[in-house]
């Protein structure tokens, strides 16, 4: 899946984004990370949320991961982190994860293995 959000991205002629993809997919994460729901409260709100939802579509539990989100600003400078822990998942399952931020202007996010 990832190589082709890669694929998707380098057509659109955004490299950065297609070299981050492409990463992504060959580090081997053990699970897929699908962000649900992002958004702030208001517009000059403060804060940011973020809903994740972790998938195990393997047959095999996946071994705990610490990922990292970096939340990002309109010229692509980070205003925030967050880390968080996934603990082993059984085969087959989901885990819904929330995370909340607080820095103004936020449009965007990206996460990685730590």
């Amino acid at each position: 899946m990832r190589r082709l959000l890669a694929a998707a991205w380098d057509l659109r002629g955004r490299r950065d984004s297609a070299a981050r993809y492409y990463a992504q997919a060959d580090s081997g994460l053990a699970v897929d990370i699908s962000v649900t729901t992002a958004e702030t409260s208001t517009p000059d709100s403060v804060s940011f949320d973020l809903a994740i939802l972790a998938i195990n579509r393997k047959a095999l539990p996946a071994r705990p991961i610490r990922l990292t989100f970096e939340f990002l600003d309109r010229q692509g400078a980070v205003r925030a982190t967050r880390s968080m822990d996934l603990l082993e998942m059984p085969p087959t399952s989901t885990h819904p994860v929330d995370l909340h931020v607080s820095a103004k202007d936020l449009v965007g996010w990206r996460y990685r293995p730590t």
